[in-house]
């Protein structure tokens, strides 16, 4: 393989900055768009403009975020779930995207083992705030078992996060 030269430097600084000004701006103007399609009842229009943000910004996770959510609200939840994995394997210590998921299969499948599992997969490496978020969750999931003892439980050793400490 050839070595890189450096006076291939200023060639390659001027296309970076070209392809960086072209695709950042289209991608957040795509974004902006779906966004207020999203807001004003227009899901379709909006999935596929986060779609296209995604395309073209394929490595943040929170475009894809962004276009599971959409596709949870249309009630499209296989999509939904392929792109919440795509986000969780592009951003794994983001606990809010294995939170969603559990909630699209909620959704979808009604499945709380399946829900807790994923939710359990979070569960080692949290700090404080985190591990508050995720208790949260694990106490709605045993309310909706019917499991009243494990959600007074969580309650009693004070694991239930405040509005405050929820970060979305």
């Amino acid at each position: 393989a050839p070595r890189y030269q450096r006076a291939w430097l200023r060639g390659d600084l001027v296309a970076g900055l070209a392809v960086a000004a072209l695709v950042v701006p289209k991608s957040l103007g795509y974004a902006g768009i779906a966004g207020v399609q999203r807001r004003q009842g227009h899901w379709r229009q909006a999935a596929e403009n986060f779609l296209k943000t995604s395309e073209l910004d394929p490595l943040f996770y929170g475009w894809q975020e962004e276009l599971a959510y959409t596709y949870g609200c249309m009630g499209q939840y296989a999509e939904a779930d392929a792109i919440w994995r795509r986000g969780i394997a592009l951003a794994p210590d983001i606990p809010g995207l294995r939170v969603w998921r559990a909630i699209n299969i909620l959704s979808s499948t009604g499945d709380i083992q399946a829900a807790r599992s994923i939710l359990a997969s979070m569960a080692g490496s949290l700090d404080a705030v985190d591990a508050s978020y995720l208790a949260y969750y694990l106490f709605l999931l045993d309310l909706f078992e019917g499991n009243y003892a494990g959600a007074l439980r969580r309650l009693s050793v004070g694991s239930s996060p405040t509005v405050e400490t929820q970060f979305w």
